[in-house]
């Protein structure tokens, strides 16, 4: 059976993921370390925008804002590319690399379920490309 998107939030872990609006830039800042550098930005349990080291590098410190007064809010990215539970991590590496995005969240039924990076789809697509030429090398072997 091939692993989706449930399999690598389990391979996480249960980490909060998550902001809310109001949060600033510099209480953000090590949950973003925990996450590979983005967090969900939640209001009320729904999903209302994203905020990335690459905004924090462009709309604030290139800006000239200060991190601890600047909410996340104002600095997020509103338009959140994000994937559906079931498909695949190759599926989910198309989707993040046709949009320019490094981190992905998961949604079901409006509700986040947590968030990937672009550093887990890789980690595991290499895993299973490992196992798939070891099984190979074995077969081969067998066959002489």
């Amino acid at each position: 059976m091939k692993p989706n998107m449930l399999d690598i939030l389990k391979e996480v872990g249960d980490i909060e993921f998550s902001v809310a609006p109001d949060v600033t830039v510099f209480k953000a800042a090590p949950l973003m370390k925990k996450n590979h550098g983005a967090v969900a930005v939640m209001d009320g349990g729904k999903l209302v925008g994203i905020f990335t080291e690459r905004d924090c590098l462009n709309k604030v410190v290139l800006a000239g804002l200060p991190p601890d007064k600047t909410p996340v809010n104002e600095m997020m990215t509103r338009k959140v590319i994000f994937a559906a539970p079931d498909i695949t991590p190759g599926k989910a590496l198309d989707i993040m690399t046709e949009n320019n995005v490094r981190h992905l969240p998961i949604i079901e039924n409006d509700k986040v379920l947590g968030m990937v990076c672009i550093f887990d789809l890789v980690k595991l697509i290499i895993h299973e490309q490992k196992k798939l030429i070891s099984h190979l090398t074995e077969y081969i072997e067998l066959s002489y």
